[in-house]
């Protein structure tokens, strides 16, 4: 008994104990929490906007990054955005890291960018990206993480895009940028299309074209252009030649605005400056117009066209550059500004002659679509495949219909025979395994094994450089993550279609979410790493890169006078060429194929003029696609043929749109070299290359020139007319066309020709929509005021028949009144003009 007590004393002594433990172990560890919390809340945030600033301390080493995008405070979508991150190493030892950026691509998915960070002690630096935004994406995150890919700093940038309409950002080159004041805020194409005026110095002007990608227009005005750098001056060009607009103002400051380039874009004998009245007037659709005195002064532009004149001024001149233009006011801008400020109209009307209507009404739509409306023209491109890998069909169908055979009455019957028909199930077995292996083998042709690529590749040769485009498809043959190493010369854009084309539910960003593609971008190499894959889902990417001639461009010596082609082009490359053709404005010679060093001589070769408004209709004659009346996808050269014409309309599409003075040599590769976007020869690659080459044309000969009506755009009086498909409207309703063509104030003319399309094409039955103008033509007579009908057989005009018809500026107006033959030929080509003189 007394033992049992005190047992029972000791258990309970033991068990209080415990409990006074477990109470101090509860104390102790609320203690801890409370002071976890304090020290919580003191932590500095990380969650930061536009000015984004963080710090890290681990092992005495400090780390501090601010960041901050683009110009004046504002991002557009669909470009490329400048950022601006700035770190600061303080103390400690050196840090070795990856920044990260993350962002939405217009289908919504995540991409994230990786640049790597390397900061000696002490040391402070600044680097600029540029990243790609997506369509409907306003916000960007990015992390700065260590060599162990511990997070190290984490912000994000909320960027200010306007969501009212579509921007149109102006850059001002001024040492007065108040007095362009009236280009900001304007309002264009019924206020879809509204400007940002933001004021540059030559401080912020970059060396890298991308950090200009978010303009669309760069005014110079007022602004020493040599005090610009020879890097920043070429960032400049190449930003024109990829798209952008640079306009110099000039008047009294010509010389200034223009500084080192006047050699190099006008030609020598600029005139006097003078103070003169011209006209101004709005855009096609309002025809009012204001008198302005501004000085002015006359120069000639190298290839240049005249776009707007009045009287003997020319207002603005415009000059192609690539797929961009450099155009120039006859005035300083700063003189208008007055004029503008109070006649919105007035000022749309000159941003539609220098920018182009169409270039306008695009911009417009920018904020919807951006790159991703050329996904499903690219995806068309290399969404292919070899035809070679394609399974056959017949020789499967004869494998298996002798594997039934065997297996049914002929293993039967001879089993039989054998008195062996307890071996039948058996051997059954045994002839599935064998035909199994069989089948397997003949598909070793026909499986992937690993990411492969498909491609098409524009060659671009200019006069010292030339420029890759590389439109490449990466897909996966397995639903598992893939990691692909390409060149690092190479730029890499994604192309993406747009998430709202097939959906209307609000897509969420918060930062956290896991990247769908991963682009790791380094000195020493670039990868594509993509996760969540889907077997054979394309990927699109768009690759560039510059490299020096070395001697492989064409040359030529190249004469076009009096509609007919002259002289020769040597192929200096060391491949052979195929389908070669040379280009003019709206103007083709066929060429053939071409060994390398071999010499074209272009004399008697006939000249095609083509619909311009229709190029495919081109494409598919010079590649051979028009000679087949239906897919055979058993036919190598049908589709060969068909994958050429793809990319040679995407082509004339993307990259011929507008006038151009000179001429474009155009070929195939014959033979595909391996192709020098990937890092390595380990992937599968099937793809076209697509060369290039401008080429100048001597347009002049026993003192005349044979020169272009639509160097300079006609005027419309009357009617409905597109410019870059040179064809009338004549749907119901619709007034008669009236056109005014300027052929030159500086020209005493001798003759005009009216050059209709080529029988070749509008004859063509695959091509039965293309009708050539068929009506009545009228010019307008100066002498009686009436509009003389003319016929429509008589191609050319002499001086004497000319002389009533002509202004004294040297314009021609042109009536043309047309109905529709049928339902679907509403637009009519109508004829080019070309005409004949002397310069005065």
């Amino acid at each position: 008994m007394e033992n049992r007590e005190a047992q029972k004393k000791m258990g309970k002594a033991t068990a209080e104990g415990k409990g006074s433990r477990k109470k101090r172990e509860k104390g102790t560890f609320f203690a801890l929490f409370l002071l976890c919390l304090i020290l919580g809340l003191s932590a500095p945030k990380a969650g930061l906007t536009a000015y984004a600033s963080g710090a890290f301390t681990e092992g005495g080493s400090q780390v501090t990054v601010e960041a901050d995008y683009g110009f004046g405070g504002e991002a557009r979508e669909g470009r490329y955005l400048p950022i601006e991150v700035s770190y600061s190493n303080e103390k400690g030892s050196a840090f070795t890291g990856t920044l990260r950026i993350l962002t939405l691509e217009s289908n919504m998915e995540v991409y994230q960018y990786e640049y790597p960070v390397e900061l000696k002690p002490g040391e402070k630096k600044t680097e600029e990206y540029y990243v790609p935004l997506g369509v409907e994406n306003d916000q960007i995150f990015l992390s700065l993480l260590d060599w162990e890919e511990n997070e190290v700093v984490r912000k994000r940038l909320k960027l200010d895009i306007s969501s009212e309409s579509a921007v149109m950002f102006v850059g001002a080159l001024s040492d007065d940028p108040d007095s362009l004041d009236y280009l900001d805020d304007a309002g264009f194409n019924y206020g879809t299309l509204r400007t940002r005026l933001v004021p540059l110095t030559a401080e912020k002007i970059p060396e890298n074209e991308l950090g200009l990608d978010q303009f669309d227009l760069v005014v110079v005005d007022d602004f020493d252009w040599n005090t610009l750098t020879q890097e920043q001056e070429e960032a400049v060009f190449s930003w024109v030649e990829e798209g952008g607009t640079l306009l110099f103002g000039t008047g009294a400051q010509l010389e200034k605005n223009l500084g080192r380039l006047g050699s190099r874009l006008l030609e020598a004998d600029a005139g006097n400056i003078s103070s003169r009245e011209i006209e101004l007037s709005g855009p096609e659709e309002d025809s009012r117009a204001v008198m302005v005195s501004a000085d002015c002064v006359d120069f000639g532009v190298k290839e240049g066209r005249v776009v707007l004149s009045s009287g003997s001024t020319s207002v603005v001149t415009k000059k192609n550059q690539g797929n961009g233009q450099i155009v120039f006011t006859a005035f300083g801008l700063a003189d208008i500004a007055e004029v503008c400020a109070q006649n919105p109209v007035v000022l749309e009307g000159l941003f539609q002659q220098i920018m182009g209507k169409e270039t306008i009404q695009y911009l417009a739509q920018d904020q919807y679509y951006s790159l991703s409306n050329l996904y499903y023209s690219i995806q068309s491109l290399i969404n292919t495949g070899n035809v070679a890998r394609l399974p056959k069909v017949g020789l499967y169908t004869a494998v298996i219909l002798v594997y039934i055979v065997l297996i049914g009455p002929v293993l039967y019957l001879y089993l039989k025979r054998k008195s062996c028909q307890n071996y039948y199930m058996v051997s059954v077995a045994v002839l599935a395994v064998i035909f199994t292996g069989v089948i397997y083998a003949m598909g070793a042709k026909t499986r992937f094994t690993a990411p492969f690529f498909t491609y098409a590749t524009v060659e671009s040769y200019g006069d010292d450089e030339v420029e890759r485009e590389t439109y490449i498809n990466v897909r996966s043959p397995y639903n598992t993550p893939y990691t692909v190493e390409l060149n690092p010369e190479y730029t890499v854009r994604p192309v993406t279609k747009n998430y709202f084309y097939e959906s209307n539910k609000p897509a969420v960003f918060t930062g956290r979410e896991r990247y769908q593609t991963a682009v790791s971008l380094d000195e020493a190499k670039t990868e594509i790493r993509v996760r969540d894959s889907v077997a054979f889902e394309p990927g699109l990417f768009v690759l560039k890169k510059k490299e020096g001639l070395e001697n492989r461009a064409p040359s030529s010596s190249v004469t076009f006078y009096d509609g007919k082609i002259s002289g020769t082009i040597v192929n200096h490359s060391d491949m052979r060429i195929e389908n070669a053709m040379l280009l003019l404005y709206g103007k083709a010679v066929f060429l053939g194929d071409m060994e390398p060093g071999e010499k074209k001589e272009l004399d008697g070769l006939e000249v095609l003029t083509f619909p311009i408004s229709y190029k495919y209709a081109l494409a598919e004659m010079v590649t051979g696609a028009d000679q087949y009346s239906r897919a055979d996808i058993s036919d190598e050269k049908y589709l060969e043929s068909q994958d050429k014409s793809k990319l040679l309309t995407f082509y004339l599409d993307s990259d011929m749109n507008e006038y151009f003075s000179d001429a474009r040599l155009i070929a195939f590769h014959s033979e595909e070299e391996k192709p020098d976007f990937l890092a390595s020869d380990t992937f599968e690659t099937e793809g076209l290359t697509l060369t290039t080459a401008r080429i100048p044309v001597n347009q002049k000969a026993d003192g005349r020139t044979y020169r272009c009506a639509l160097e300079q755009y006609p005027k419309i009086r009357s009617g409905s007319y597109d410019q870059r498909g040179n064809t009338v409207y004549v749907g119901e309703p619709s007034e008669p066309l009236v056109l005014e063509y300027f052929l030159g104030s500086n020209l005493e003319i001798d003759s005009l020709t009216m050059d209709w399309i080529s029988p070749e094409f509008v004859d063509n039955p695959r091509y039965q929509y293309l009708e050539k103008f068929d009506g009545s033509m009228y010019f307008y007579n100066y002498e009686t005021g009436r509009n003389d009908r003319m016929d429509l057989t008589k191609t050319v005009y002499t001086k004497e028949e000319l002389r009533p018809y002509l202004s004294p500026s040297n314009s021609i107006t042109v009536r043309y009144s047309g109905e529709a033959k049928s339902d679907t030929a509403w637009n009519m080509i109508l004829p080019v003009l070309y005409v004949t003189g002397r310069e005065s």
